[in-house]
This record gives C-alpha cells, sequence and structure tokens, in this order.
C-alpha cells in the first residue's frame, strides 16, 4: 500500500536516518530534511516515531558524515525530532511471526527463490503497527527507502514499499493484514514541486 506524507505523524525505518546522515545518494535528503524542521517546530507540525532498535543499525561512520559524535549527539541536535519508540514482547512476537513466513511473488521467474523479511525490518514494521494500532496514531505513515533490491545474510530482501507483492499468498494472516493496510511511501515531503 502506498502512503501519503501529508500525514502530520511518520514512522521512519532507519534508512531514512541513514540517507539524511550519509546524503548518499542524494535525492530525498532536502524532503527528509524539511520533515525534521517541521517536527523540531515550536509547536511541531509532525511527529516523527523511531524504534530505538535503529541506533544499532546507524554505524558510526553514518554518524561522522554529518560530524555526530554518536547517537545521543544526533538525538540532542535533533532536540526532541523523534519519539523514540522501545520494542516490548507484543512488538518483538508480531515481529518474529512476520518473519517467520516465506514471501514470494505471485508468478515467480525462473530461478528466483523466496524472500525474507530481515529481523530489523519486521521490528520496524510491527513498532508502526504498535503506534498505529495500540497508541491510537491512526494517521502513521511508514517512511522507508526499502524498494527489495537489497540482500540480507540469508536471501534477497522483502522490498518494504512493494511487502504485498511477496504476500498475495498470505493474506488473511492478521499480521500480514495489518502490514498491507499500514501506508508505507517514500520521505517525499508534499510541498516537493511537480516537475
Amino acid at each position: 500500500m502506498t502512503g501519503t506524507t501529508s500525514s502530520e505523524n511518520l514512522f521512519w525505518d532507519s534508512c531514512v536516518v541513514i540517507r539524511y546522515l550519509t546524503d548518499i545518494p542524494p535525492n530525498y535528503v532536502a524532503d527528509i530534511a524539511k520533515f525534521l524542521d517541521e517536527a523540531r517546530a515550536k509547536p511541531p507540525k509532525r511527529r516523527i516515531y523511531i524504534s530505538s532498535m535503529m541506533v544499532p543499525e546507524v554505524r558510526p561512520q553514518h554518524l561522522k558524515a554529518k560530524k555526530y559524535s554518536d547517537f545521543q549527539a544526533l538525538l540532542n541536535d535533533l532536540q526532541g525530532a523523534f519519539t523514540i519508540i522501545n520494542p516490548n514482547m507484543n512488538i518483538l512476537m508480531q515481529a518474529s511471526r512476520l518473519r517467520g513466513h516465506q514471501y514470494y511473488p505471485k508468478v515467480m521467474q525462473a530461478n528466483e527463490k523466496t524472500r525474507a523479511l530481515s529481523g530489523m525490518d519486521s521490528v520496524h514494521l510491527a513498532t508502526c503497527l504498535f503506534v498505529r494500532d495500540v497508541l491510537k496514531v491512526k494517521d502513521v505513515v511508514f517512511h522507508t527507502l526499502d524498494d527489495g533490491k537489497s540482500k540480507n545474510y540469508e536471501e534477497k530482501a522483502v522490498g518494504l514499499l512493494s511487502y504485498e507483492k511477496y504476500a498475495e499468498h498470505l493474506r488473511g494472516d492478521p499480521d500480514v493484514d495489518a502490514v498491507c493496510s499500514l501506508p508505507r511511501c517514500r520521505p517525499e515531503h508534499p510541498s516537493k514541486p511537480f516537475v
């Protein structure tokens, strides 16, 4: 499901923060900076949720690109732009269930194998669902740049932007259906001019 960035409530996958820190590649960096400015405004125009599990995904070299000594220095500089959610057992069990599925497209190409949902991706998705369903932030939108082109240590990864494509055979599973109903999109700011 694609979403819209006009929502006041966003959940960021770690790749969004890493893109902001490294500027590699540079597309979406200006959009991400606008969202951060809006989250830091007084009063805030947006709220950005992240999982505390993002911390080990952001490597020291990512932080050094913007001259941060550590993750806490990044948080201090961004002055409360993020609302950090710590995983609880319900989040982790849902993440485990999501991760336990075999994902593949409806029509598989020759030599195509099943895909895996990475551990961290499953935690980020389950945390965003917690924000929406338990904290009752109904308009939360999951921002990611993950289109499934990378490989994790097991096999090719499920793209978070195209999750439904690989989960059609799993529809009816409540966790899968919850992810499919979650608006997900790239962090494109709505003020971006049309080209």
